[in-house]
């Protein structure tokens, strides 16, 4: 006798990528993030190499999403975890955290400042205007750089310089 368990399967599947990655981007989200972000700091720990860790929040997202409409907010988000994932490379990890707020782990930097090359690639592509409802709409992006081992030698605490280090950024100007 014979059972046909490819249903079950699929569904299985499905109850995993629902846990693990953002419905709306199809990025990692805050779970599996984290989750890298500690695999990568393992790794750089035996190696003996630098992490970067950004923390990026979409400038007045909350304007856009109340004055053009939550659809025109989630077409921003898409095109935005877009633009951002094409300034990385294949280690990379780019996540969304949930709202605005992206992360990026970068593993095995050369030094820190290949870090901020990176956030001037970032910043470069948020340059050209976003097309929502047939309208040119500039959004900037406000990053906050922090990197293992130098800034925090855990997960937790990195995030939270990172984190620190955005809003230190959006008080400066965004």
């Amino acid at each position: 006798m014979g059972e046909d368990i490819s249903i079950r399967k699929r569904y299985e599947q499905q109850l995993l990528r629902q846990a693990n990655y953002d419905i709306l981007t199809g990025l990692p989200n805050r779970m599996l993030a984290l989750d890298r972000l500690k695999l990568a700091l393992a790794q750089a720990r035996r190696d003996e190499q630098l992490v970067g860790l950004m923390f990026l929040d979409l400038d007045n997202f909350k304007h856009i999403n109340d004055t053009m409409g939550h659809d025109n907010g989630d077409s921003l988000l898409i095109e935005a975890s877009r633009r951002i994932s094409s300034c990385l490379r294949g280690t990379s990890t780019v996540a969304r955290l949930g709202g605005d707020e992206f992360l990026v782990i970068l593993p095995s930097l050369a030094d820190p400042e290949s870090a901020e090359q990176v956030a001037d690639r970032i910043l470069q592509t948020f340059m050209p205007p976003f097309m929502l409802a047939n309208q040119e709409v500039f959004v900037s992006t406000s990053i906050g750089i922090a990197i293992y081992p130098s800034d925090s030698d855990n997960s937790t605490t990195l995030l939270q310089h990172a984190d620190a280090a955005m809003y230190q950024a959006k008080d400066k100007g965004k």
